[in-house]
């Protein structure tokens, strides 16, 4: 008789992915480039901050302490009432407060993005975006715009896809963004040009589905604080806000205080320069369309939300000058957006850096990525990129410290 076949099997074993096996190699890894990229990011930021703090002209410094003492309600000037209790309470100066105040937030967005995508599968086309003049490139290449508000809205943004894409985004949690956006508002009006952004990132952790009302929660989050300060705020200045700023040991020379450009004139006359940001939105549209493509997969409703959100800024383009900034502004959030949206990653070695076709293509893209940059205003696209600029600065670095 003869005996029954076996029913046990061999299963194909599963390659090792324990981070303890080979070391070298699992070290040789795009997280630990990002990780690296970033505390270098973090520190050339930390030492552009303490820089600003002792300018007397810096238009920083002077944004940041813009108050209701000098003339009542206007805009932005919740933030300079808010330093001045802070000085009456601790002693301490308004610059150290300020200067505390920013690095805190560079640190906590650059903390939640790491944590956004750390469990992610990261390659080296996504490595293009981060290194792009568009996106954190630029805080190295114009070190001017570091240290500006809109740090506070890439913050918020970056807990609330963090949120979302950790499925952690209750109620409680809900209506405390929605408080931050409102508060906001009186901090910098520019938050409500990005707010299509929120509604961006709904839709793409929400199954991808449409929901009307809770955008138009959004919008009125911030479209009526806005509205209100459109209506009853009066000037940044009105007369006495640098003796205040004084009185209180800040002496500042101008900056925001004196400003009497008309932007769309300003605009108008440097026409040849503001132009070329128009190459350079191009060919960062190519650039992350490009990823987009090779990476995600998330549809034409994508694609018509994200045309809504650069048509929802556009009146941006025409009251401030600085399109450089607003540019920044947009693919930053954009790459924050796009990175929670990369597959999951169960194993440290899948982003393991490989000699592979995507390497050599992305190498390619970086390179050329480092030879321009963004001018903050008027010079659209300047032949002063990535590594020419950030060595360029190591000689006044060093003269701070």
């Amino acid at each position: 008789m003869n005996p029954k076949p076996s029913l046990t099997y061999t299963m194909k074993a599963e390659p090792d992915k324990n981070p303890a096996k080979n070391v070298v190699t699992s070290m040789i890894n795009y997280k630990i480039i990002l990780v690296g990229f970033y505390i270098f990011l973090f520190v050339f930021v930390f030492t552009i901050l303490f820089i600003q703090i002792n300018d007397p002209i810096t238009w920083v410094l002077g944004d940041w302490l813009v108050n209701y003492s000098d003339g009542g309600f206007k805009r932005r000037g919740l933030s300079g009432n808010i330093f001045f209790v802070l000085q009456d309470l601790t002693g301490l100066q308004l610059t150290f407060l300020v200067f505390c105040i920013q690095v805190t937030l560079y640190g906590i967005f650059l903390i939640f993005f790491l944590k956004l995508i750390w469990d992610k599968l990261i390659g080296p086309y996504f490595l293009t975006l981060v290194l792009s003049p568009l996106t954190f490139l630029f805080m190295m290449n114009k070190p001017a715009a570091i240290g500006r508000k809109e740090i506070i809205i890439i913050v918020i943004f970056t807990f609330f896809v963090y949120l979302l894409s950790k499925k952690q985004l209750d109620r409680r949690k809900e209506i405390s963004i929605l408080i931050l956006l409102s508060f906001s508002c009186l901090l910098h009006e520019l938050i409500v040009f990005y707010i299509p952004f929120f509604l961006l990132a709904l839709y793409v952790h929400n199954n991808k589905k449409v929901d009307l009302k809770r955008w138009g929660i959004y919008l009125a989050s911030v479209g009526i604080p806005t509205f209100i300060l459109w209506v009853f705020g009066g000037p940044i200045n009105q007369g006495s806000s640098l003796e205040i700023l004084n009185s209180r040991g800040v002496a500042l020379e101008g900056g925001i205080y004196s400003w009497t450009v008309v932007a769309y004139q300003y605009i108008w006359e440097n026409l040849s320069g503001y132009s070329l940001y128009f190459v350079c939105y191009l060919i960062g549209v190519i650039h992350f369309y490009f990823f987009a493509s090779m990476r995600l997969n998330l549809g034409s409703n994508f694609l018509k939300l994200y045309g809504f959100a650069i048509l929802f800024s556009i009146p941006l383009f025409f009251l401030a000058i600085d399109w450089g900034r607003w540019l920044f502004i947009h693919f930053t959030l954009l790459v924050i957006l796009l990175g929670s949206c990369l597959e999951y990653s169960k194993y440290w070695q899948d982003s393991t850096i490989k000699p592979d076709r995507a390497a050599v293509i992305s190498l390619l893209i970086i390179l050329p990525l480092n030879i321009w940059s963004v001018g903050i205003h008027s010079k659209g696209l300047n032949l002063d990129g990535g590594v020419f600029s950030v060595f360029s600065k190591i000689p006044e670095l060093i003269i701070v410290f």
